[in-house]
């Protein structure tokens, strides 16, 4: 732009301005003076500008730096990570090796303690078993021998002095004659005849005393309370009627009702404890002894005498219809056989129990039968291979109803069985049911089991 100076028209000779030159001149200096203060304004912007470029390219390159040493960072980071994963699963599989051959150790050393726990066991029970004997010898043993010899010692002199003095160290012909009544010499006396000793052989009261036959010998009866309970049942075998006569303590009776073993998983337990009788309990053994009794009047076999005691079971003791109807109620429990006797009653686990205690009694193998589908319950009575049910050795023996040995009842009311039908197979117990055969003992078999030829071929 050609900036117009002011000049002096004296100087230059020109003419003097018009006002319209002189308001032109007048608005070119006002433009000039405008511009000039846009170049400024505009130079101070581009300043700024450059300023703030300056910064902002400042800022850049430290937040540049910033992702570059945070890449660097997360780059190194990385690499720890990996270094360390590698590290730990060096350090855990050294660890898992280390472990087994901890456990490998630690189960060898459980092996060398148990060889020599074995050694020091067996080192100890011999030990045990030698001061035992040892023991039992000097304080039993020894003190019986001495007091055996003492009265071994003690014996011999009365034996030796039984006879009277005047015919100890004398001879025949020096002992005074003694005459009878008609003064003839008494033979006793004679002395041309030997003298006779008299002397009583003393029993030895170390001596163990005669064996007797656990079969034959007689039971000691129980001391009968005055305020006993006396029963007497009757019932019917082979067409004759029996009857047998029981006295039941009061005092038995209480305890017993108080008496409800309790049930804690295992069957065979909880019904032996019902067997199991308090002191002074013998109605089992008078029942067996009657029956022995009976047995032998009428000249039974084994068999026939398990026979008996089945059918008294049967029918001389009555169905509790009532207390099968209140199995569940609250107190309800099963009976011992003392109870059932005493009641003169029973449900099929009160007769089993008490018909499987008689049985081993007169040394049959008998077992309790559970049906837990039927809620019944039976006895077995040993026999042969081929004739038992559920392959038990045992054949079936109904108690709640007349049934014959070996027959099982099609069919239940109110918990009691009801007569097996003639084509009820004998050894086929399917029809009530599977069972747990409880309370094995071992003893004589039932030989006696007459079944139908259809059945044997069963």
């Amino acid at each position: 732009m050609v900036r117009k100076t002011k000049t002096n028209t004296e100087d230059t000779g020109a003419p003097p301005k018009s006002d319209a030159d002189a308001k032109q001149d007048k608005w070119q200096k006002a433009y000039d003076k405008q511009q000039a203060d846009i170049d400024a304004k505009l130079k101070a912007v581009r300043d700024a500008l450059a300023a703030e470029q300056a910064v902002n390219n400042q800022r850049f390159n430290q937040v540049n730096q910033r992702q570059t040493s945070f890449q660097e960072a997360s780059r190194e980071a990385a690499a720890q990570a990996t270094r360390a994963a590698a590290a730990a699963t060096a350090a855990a599989a050294a660890n898992q090796q280390a472990n087994e051959s901890f456990q490998t150790e630690l189960r060898n050393a459980k092996a060398n303690v148990l060889q020599e726990n074995k050694a020091l066991l067996i080192i100890v029970v011999v030990i045990l078993v030698i001061l035992g004997a040892t023991a039992t010898y000097f304080t039993v043993i020894r003190p019986l021998q001495k007091t055996y010899l003492q009265r071994t010692e003690s014996f011999e002199e009365p034996m030796e002095t039984i006879r009277p003095n005047s015919l100890n160290n004398s001879s025949p012909n020096d002992s005074p004659e003694v005459k009878s009544p008609d003064n003839t010499p008494s033979p006793d006396n004679n002395p041309n005849q030997p003298i006779q000793d008299t002397a009583k052989p003393i029993q030895n009261p170390y001596s163990p005393p005669p064996i007797q036959n656990k079969d034959t010998a007689q039971a000691k009866p129980a001391p009968v309370s005055p305020n006993a309970k006396k029963a007497s049942y009757s019932w019917k075998y082979n067409g004759q009627t029996e009857t047998v006569k029981l006295s039941f303590d009061p005092a038995l009776k209480t305890a017993y009702a108080q008496r409800a073993p309790d049930y804690k998983g295992n069957k065979d337990s909880y019904y032996e404890k019902f067997l199991n009788k308090l002191p002074g309990d013998q109605a089992v053994d008078d029942l067996v002894g009657q029956l022995k009794a009976i047995a032998s009047r009428r000249k039974l076999s084994d068999d026939q005498t398990a026979e008996l005691a089945i059918k008294f079971v049967q029918n001389a003791l009555s169905y509790d219809h009532n207390r099968a109807a209140n199995l569940n109620a609250p107190g309800s429990k099963i009976n011992h056989p003392f109870e059932t006797l005493e009641r003169g009653q029973g449900v099929c686990s009160d007769k089993a129990l008490l018909l499987v205690d008689v049985l081993r009694k007169l040394g049959y193998g008998a077992a309790f039968i559970d049906l837990p589908n039927a809620n019944h319950a039976a006895v077995g009575l040993a026999v042969a291979p081929g004739s038992d049910v559920y392959n038990s050795g045992y054949c079936f023996v109904e108690t709640t109803n007349d049934f014959a040995v070996g027959e099982v009842p099609s069919s239940l009311n109110g918990g009691q069985a009801q007569t097996a039908s003639l084509t009820n197979s004998r050894i086929n117990a399917q029809s009530i049911g599977p069972a747990t055969i409880i309370l094995k003992r071992s003893g004589k078999t039932y030989t006696h089991l007459n079944l139908p030829a259809q059945m044997a071929r069963h």
